[in-house]
């Protein structure tokens, strides 16, 4: 193309000179024909009218490849400018977390760092909250979407994703989309006369209850203990001055021991925390971290948690509340970290089995258990009544034999252990077997019988 325009120019020029030569060598041959000795007009004329002749021909050649080469440029830069359109493509994905929390994920072929702004809302529960995603690698994702920390209540949710105004766009993606969105485009653009264009989709997402109230119903809470203290964030109490101190805010911190039903299982137990978390800090809102440990039996309480353990607070872990956070109930960064038994479902399965033996619940070999343990009582009562010096005021006594007391005891003892087998049906191996249970598995004992007044 430079090339061309260089071509025409000179060949231009030697049309002018030669034009010029022209005139004045028919005014004055001898001027322009200086290598001949009496040149005439004819001469002049035959030189510079075939040399003025090629010329235009040549510039009207070269000109029409300018043409062209114009039409061609034209119609590049004309079909650039179409093919530079983008059709918005936006698609909205989502993800329901085990806590009911919500995350948008938006899909667009919009340049790389677009902009979004992701807006949610419930009429219903007058719940609105908004995030700013950043496109990267074809995909923009919001960060979760939550009720204060706690869980989203169950309902339709309107999510409306808008492609703010260009203007408001890093300058890499007005270079792409126009400085007023111009080369947007599609079914899911608008535009404003003054400001330019936008894109917006709107879409419903449901978020389902994530526990039933009759599944919740079927735990026990055994105790409940309120560890508050003063809110100190990541400092130690020397950090803080006396009047410092003072005027802290209460972290309030609360711990719980729960004993689940028999219905739970490795599928139920996170809703089943989440829930229970959920329901106790909607309860109290100025709970600031709260803390639950799940037992199998009650018996287990105070050992070990063999089912899980939950914390709720900032990052899912203990401590690190901030005056501010505590204060203003600030709930942003809250969690819940949740600790499972591995291979929970097998343990449920391998204590289901363990806690029906001859046909009795662990809740009746427990009673069965205590009964004998009461047989010992009543059989050493009844022989001190009768041969220790301790009950000479009791009528049934005899003498102080500690002999004859022993051996009554003990045949006493058999009998008392023998009605206990008779009552529920077992063997005296089962019998036996159930008291070892009992010592191993260090069930509660009943309160000692007491001896009578006549007894010192």
């Amino acid at each position: 193309m430079i090339l061309i325009d260089i071509l025409l120019f000179i060949l231009t020029l030697f049309f002018v000179f030669s034009f010029l030569a022209f005139v004045i060598g028919v005014i004055k041959p001898k001027v322009i024909i200086r290598w001949k000795e009496n040149p005439n007009r004819k001469e002049v004329l035959k030189i510079f009218g075939i040399t003025l002749i090629i010329l235009f021909i040549s510039i009207g050649v070269v000109g029409s490849m300018t043409d062209d080469n114009s039409k061609e440029k034209n119609n590049s830069e004309n079909l650039e400018s179409e093919t530079s359109k983008i059709d918005v493509k936006l698609d909205i994905d989502h993800k329901v977390s085990e806590e009911n929390k919500l995350k948008i994920i938006i899909s667009s072929n919009l340049p790389e760092q677009t902009n979004f702004l992701v807006t949610i809302m419930n009429d219903k529960y007058d719940y609105k909250a908004q995030d700013s995603p950043v496109l990267e690698n074809g995909f923009a994702k919001t960060s979760w979407f939550s009720d204060n920390g706690n869980s989203l209540k169950p309902g339709d949710y309107k999510v409306s994703i808008t492609v703010p105004l260009a203007h408001t766009q890093p300058k890499s993606v007005q270079k792409i989309i126009g400085e007023k969105g111009d080369k947007l485009t599609g079914e899911h653009v608008n535009k404003d006369d003054e400001l330019g264009k936008y894109a917006d989709k709107e879409t419903i997402i449901k978020i389902e209850d994530v526990y039933s109230e009759k599944e919740m119903m079927d735990y026990k809470i055994v105790s409940r203990e309120d560890l508050s203290m003063k809110a100190l964030g990541n400092k130690s109490l020397s950090d803080y001055t006396t009047n410092e101190i003072e005027n802290l805010p209460l972290n309030k911190k609360i711990s719980y021991n729960l004993v689940v039903g028999k219905n739970i299982n490795s599928k139920k137990i996170k809703p089943f925390i989440t829930n229970f978390i959920n329901k106790k800090t909607n309860e109290n809102k100025e709970i600031d971290e709260l803390g639950v440990l799940i037992y199998s039996t009650e018996d287990r309480v105070n050992g070990a948690y063999d089912i899980a353990r939950a914390i709720w607070s900032t990052d899912g872990e203990w401590g690190g509340i901030t005056p501010n956070i505590a204060r203003d109930n600030v709930r942003d960064n809250y969690e819940i970290f949740i600790d499972i038994r591995d291979n929970l479902d097998e343990y449920l399965n391998k204590i289901s089995k363990e806690e029906t033996k001859f046909n009795l619940s662990e809740k009746k070999r427990k009673e069965i258990y205590k009964e004998l343990i009461l047989c010992e009582d009543r059989a050493m009562i009844e022989a001190d009544k009768h041969y220790s010096s301790m009950c000479s005021e009791c009528s049934e006594f005899i003498e102080e034999d500690f002999g004859k007391r022993n051996e009554m005891e003990n045949r006493l003892l058999k009998e008392y252990k023998k009605e206990v087998r008779n009552k529920y049906n077992i063997t005296k191996e089962q019998q036996e077997e159930i008291s070892m249970e009992g010592l191993n598995k260090n069930w509660p004992m009943p309160e000692m019988l007491p001896y009578p007044d006549c007894c010192d």
